[in-house]
């Protein structure tokens, strides 16, 4: 199976719920853009080097080493048997590797190069050659730029994060936050925040994964996964939420 065919499971996993009540309401066109990239995919480079970065860049790779006399094929099947080398494994010929070595390095610097000036904020070449492209990527203004930096869409986790990160600050035992949880270990409690549209959460007793993130000592963490285990062995399951009274939702 394909990464293109997990792809379209994935598509049509979606499209079959696309009129559910938890579906945002920008779910329609997500699908169809999803689904015409999944298209231009399949059509191979040539097509797909108008709407993505890394084809872009393979189409410039390519022009770059056919000015310079060679094709993308020829460097890739001439240096294939270096890129494979291991350390315990079979070693090339050191005359022939050294040749190989010596011919792919001006073409290396090149490319890199290319990699480097590629994604340049000022004056990269994504930027130029974009002007020139149906990539569908709509103009954004710098202030709009300058407001995402400091302010997460309302609708997602992100924001909800960044209010714990502001609450946090600054308070004698640091909070931790990661993408799927916020961790108070002044308090012995941490907050799953799985949906990327969570927009509020509950605090719970910490368990021994939290701990670990929190940067405890390896016997407190220990000891918390032995308790873990005893509920569990006890059919007791997971400890019970605890909850303090004015914050145990979010937002406040």
């Amino acid at each position: 199976m394909r990464a293109l065919d997990v792809q379209r499971a994935y598509l049509e996993w979606v499209r079959r719920r696309a009129g559910r009540s938890w579906m945002p309401p920008w779910a329609e066109r997500v699908i169809v853009a999803w689904e015409a990239m999944l298209d231009n995919l399949e059509a191979g480079p040539r097509v797909s080097s108008r709407i993505c970065d890394w084809a872009i860049k393979l189409m410039l790779f390519r022009r770059c080493l056919e000015r310079r006399g060679i094709s993308l094929e020829e460097a890739v099947r001439r240096t294939a048997h270096l890129a494979r080398v291991s350390p315990g494994g079979p070693q090339p010929d050191a005359a022939v590797a050294n040749r190989e070595r010596a011919w792919l390095a001006p073409h290396r610097d090149a490319l890199l190069e290319l990699d480097f000036r590629f994604a340049a904020l000022r004056d990269g070449l994504f930027g130029m050659v974009s002007k020139h492209l149906d990539t569908g990527v709509a103009e954004v203004d710098r202030a709009s730029v300058l407001a995402a930096t400091s302010t997460p869409p309302p609708d997602t986790r992100a924001a909800l994060r960044g209010r714990m990160v502001r609450r946090f600050a600054g308070q004698e035992v640091p909070a931790i936050a990661n993408w799927d949880r916020v961790i108070d270990p002044g308090r012995k409690r941490s907050m799953p925040i799985m949906s990327p549209f969570a927009r509020s959460g509950r605090w719970r007793e910490w368990s021994a994964l939290d701990a670990r993130f929190s940067g405890m000592d390896r016997e407190s963490c220990e000891r918390l996964m032995l308790i873990a285990e005893a509920r569990a062995a006890l059919g007791r399951g997971s400890p019970p939420a605890t909850e303090r009274a004015g914050d145990a939702e979010v937002p406040f």
